[in-house]
């Protein structure tokens, strides 16, 4: 499809957007997790 810097820049913004979407799951199942175990005892955790 693309050749030399047009393949570079889509092989980086491919990387890129992976990274981003696999690090953002991961943190917001981790804020998740802290919240509800914080506000467990609560009884209403919205």
């Amino acid at each position: 499809m693309g050749s030399g810097p047009v393949k570079g820049f889509a092989v980086t913004l491919g990387v890129g957007i992976f990274t981003t979407l696999f690090s953002v799951y991961f943190i917001a199942r981790l804020f998740t997790s802290l919240y509800v175990t914080k506000n467990k005892n609560s009884g209403k955790l919205i």
